[in-house]
């Protein structure tokens, strides 16, 4: 029966896990620290309600795009026969809870024949991947250790035939297969291929570039013998690249935890081994959306009250270099050595097992805000009636989900459901704080989780303790804080979803109302520049200050010198003009005598010419007169001897006329 078997494995692992306690060392874990308040999980909702039948080991998977599926074995009591089937549930309904959608057999084509254990008795969940064309693919083995695929193109509603994976061979033993899907849609599964004769056993792994039609490579990731059957896992990042975990065998109670990751499924890199040399089995690894990679495994250093502890690294440059290795858990609640399962959603990593408190079984889990450099301290959630078999998954909106089994009581029979963690929102970033007059702008990233229903935004005015100043709804990125006095104010801003989860604060930003004391020592600095400078002026047209006094100094002396100088030769003319004045004024005076002389001479010349230009005039008048005297007395003569003139009949003709004389004056006559 299978609940015999799943006893058997389960008593199986707690005396190899008693015989490791017995064979380790104590070892002192080193408590883990948080800053954000924990969320509760929710009531365990059922899922399936099937008479005569156990529902096992359920492997939860959401697909980024408003949906989560819960995929698990339906084991037949009566007969026997055991099939795979899928529940999808839409993320949120108008109610704000999961809304169940449909219910489907994934192996219908080939049914009743999947196996929910690997060779070796372990059980095995289905593995369950999505490509970015909305393809779910799932990888099972069946009762005859044969590797499969089974493809839905339409979101689990029905599924295609079951595509055989591993190589047909008849000294192989292939079982626990686990897939993941690249961005590119290439696809990978890993399973544990066990050889006959001689026992070997060895991790291979196939690739298919077509969508899961076919599969190639084929090729072993590990050397025979170096690989157990406790536990692998793989998963992929952004840009293609596998990874894989798994653990090697080094003698006695000893394992080795391992990764080796390939960029094209046929060349793997050498394994690292990441834990420190003890036993390490049940490695899980996860890729976070910046392509960091997260792995957990179950580890023999024990814990002070004596149990297993969970521990973790991360690269955060691809698988190059890790962080080192640290305890996710405390050994808090009893457990014993179950395969971890972890999920990273930003910088929330959740990882959980399954664990024995409060009288229930249900799982532990440990919880990281900060993409898992801290760990919150290990809790247990106590589900009523129980959560076995837990697997993790988180939402678009970082809503994550546990799907697990429990035994119902009512029927006697295993049924699967699920339980929420509504993780918080991603914390904002506060992108810049802008400055005005009395008041600071605060500017922040908006969140990349589709439940966020705003924000918050608080104040502290000594960067410690902070205080609510503002609650504003998701579609506002900014906040005007005014009336403030000057002073220095810190602020952080916190996202907060539908179900009032709060993200974790972001990294605090600070800045000033009024002067800032950078900026008054900045502002003084420029002072005492500009001061300097001056000063340097100053100096300089000092200097050029003091030339130019020596120089206009040199010239005063010089012309002090001209000028005394010149009040000699200024001295000596007032000598010479005071000597001279009394000959001058002598001078002047007969000068002016002189003139005076002159004057009257020149008076009485005037007189004279007046006198002599009259007589003159006299003289000519008589002379005239008597010229003209005599003028008229010669004519008087000359008209007597004339004889007369014989009479004419008429005048004589013109051209004969004697032309007429001018008549004669006395000047004529002299």
């Amino acid at each position: 029966m299978p609940t015999q078997r799943r006893a058997l494995s389960a008593i199986f692992v707690s005396l190899l896990a008693l015989a490791m306690v017995l064979a380790g060392l104590m070892a002192m874990g080193v408590p883990a620290a948080a800053n954000h308040d924990t969320v509760v999980w929710s009531q365990f909702w059922q899922t399936t309600f099937n008479l005569n039948e156990d529902d096992l080991f359920p492997t939860v998977f959401a697909d980024g795009n408003g949906y989560f599926y819960l995929f698990y074995y339906v084991d037949d009591l009566a007969t026997g026969d055991r099939n795979i089937w899928v529940t999808k549930y839409r993320t949120t309904a108008a109610n704000g809870l999961p809304e169940w959608v449909l219910t489907s057999q994934v192996n219908l084509i080939l049914p009743d024949v999947a196996a929910m254990f690997n060779w070796y008795g372990q059980y095995w969940a289905p593995s369950v991947t999505r490509d970015h064309d909305g393809n779910l693919y799932v990888a099972w083995s069946d009762d005859g250790n044969n590797i499969y695929v089974s493809k839905s193109t339409d979101g689990a509603a029905t599924w295609g035939d079951p595509v055989r994976v591993d190589p047909i061979s008849s000294g192989s033993f292939d079982s626990g297969p686990v897939i993941t899907a690249t961005p590119a849609g290439t696809l990978y599964v890993a399973w544990l291929q066990l050889w006959f004769p001689g026992g070997y056993q060895n991790l291979t792994v196939a690739q298919s570039a077509d969508r899961g039609a076919t599969w190639t490579g084929k090729t072993n990731v590990t050397a025979f013998g170096s690989a157990i059957y406790l536990d692998h896992s793989i998963a992929s990042d952004s840009q293609g690249r596998a990874y894989l975990t798994y653990t090697s065998y080094l003698g006695g109670l000893e394992g080795q935890v391992n990764l080796t990751w390939s960029d094209n499924g046929a060349a793997w890199s050498a394994p690292v081994g990441l834990n420190g040399g003890t036993l390490g089995v049940f490695p899980a690894v996860a890729v976070d959306s910046m392509d960091r990679v997260h792995v957990s495994w179950v580890d023999y250093r024990l814990s002070p009250s004596g149990y297993t502890t969970y521990w973790y690294r991360r690269s955060d440059d691809r698988g190059a270099t890790w962080t080192l290795e640290m305890p996710a858990s405390q050994g808090v609640y009893p457990t014993s050595f179950f395969r971890p399962s972890i999920q990273a959603h930003g910088d929330t990593i959740v990882l959980l097992w399954t664990a024995f408190a409060m009288g229930v079984t249900s799982f532990a889990y440990s919880v990281s805000a900060d993409g898992g450099d801290l760990w919150y301290p290990e809790a247990f959630a106590r589900i009523e009636g129980g959560a076995e078999d837990p697997s993790v998954t988180a939402d678009e909106n970082g809503t994550f989900y546990v799907g697990a089994s429990r035994f119902d009581p009512f029927d006697g029979e295993y049924e699967v459901g699920f339980v929420i963690w509504d993780g918080p929102p991603a914390a904002p970033t506060i992108t810049g704080i802008s400055r005005g007059t009395g008041s600071l702008t605060v500017s922040w990233s908006a969140s990349p989780d589709g439940d966020s229903m705003g924000y918050r935004v608080w104040r502290s005015v000594d960067g410690v303790s902070y205080e609510l100043a503002a609650t504003v709804d998701s579609s506002t990125t900014s906040y005007a804080d005014t009336g403030l006095a000057n002073g220095t104010y810190w602020y952080r801003v916190t996202a907060f979803d539908r179900r009032g989860t709060s993200s974790h604060a972001s990294e605090p930003m600070s800045a000033t109302v009024g002067l800032t004391t950078e900026e008054m020592i900045d502002l003084l600095e420029a002072q005492i520049a500009a001061t300097q400078a001056t000063i340097a002026q100053l100096q300089a047209d000092l200097a050029a200050a003091q030339t130019d006094i020596d120089d206009l100094q040199g010239r005063l002396t010089q012309l002090q010198t001209d000028l005394a100088s010149l009040q000699n030769d200024l001295d000596s003319l007032q000598s010479d003009v005071d000597a001279n004045d009394a000959a001058t004024q002598q001078r002047l005076n007969d000068l002016e005598n002189q003139i005076d002389s002159l004057q009257n001479q020149l008076n009485q010349m005037r007189s004279e010419v007046a006198t002599q230009t009259m007589s003159y005039v006299n003289m000519l008048l008589v002379i005239l007169v008597l010229a003209l005297v005599a003028y008229l007395l010669v004519q008087q003569m000359r008209m007597r001897k004339m004889p007369p003139s014989p009479p004419q009949s008429s005048p004589p003709p013109q051209s004969m006329q004697a032309p007429p004389q001018a008549p004669r004056g006395p000047e004529d006559d002299l």
